[in-house]
């Protein structure tokens, strides 16, 4: 059985490679990102299949987890602000707005959190002023 879902093969092949080609590098790289940063600390799995990034953590690093989880949209917004800077007020032919509107949706899905990042960034940092909070109050 085949984990790819029906509405998408029921696409004709024209569009699945126009949807691929439009947005699936900005979603390898968010993943990508994801895997980078949390290098030190986990070894992390790319699945391809569902463009996600599993981790296997060796300890209680909430800070890290929640860095991890968020680095995407921290280093995304940074790079759409130097890019917007860099390139806005150019001049520049139909070629080369087409092609910065294909960075500029790339760098959008790149950069864009899912609701698990944003959720799974919350209850690690949550955990990680838990366990500050826990471990001031036992020294005191």
């Amino acid at each position: 059985m085949s984990r790819t879902p029906r509405w998408w093969r029921a696409l004709p092949t024209w569009a699945q490679v126009l949807w691929l080609t439009t947005w699936l590098p900005g979603a390898v790289c968010h993943e990508l990102t994801h895997a980078l940063v949390a290098e030190p600390w986990a070894s992390s799995t790319l699945d391809f299949d569902e463009i996600a990034c599993r981790f296997e953590w060796d300890g209680d690093y909430f800070l890290a987890r929640a860095v991890a989880y968020i680095a995407p949209l921290v280093v995304g917004s940074a790079l759409t602000v130097g890019l917007w800077l860099t390139v806005a007020g150019q001049p520049g032919t139909l070629v080369e707005l087409g092609i910065a509107a294909y960075v500029y949706v790339n760098l959008g899905v790149y950069t864009v959190a899912s609701a698990v990042d944003l959720h799974r960034c919350a209850i690690y940092l949550f955990a990680w002023f838990r366990s500050r909070t826990t471990t001031a109050t036992h020294t005191e």
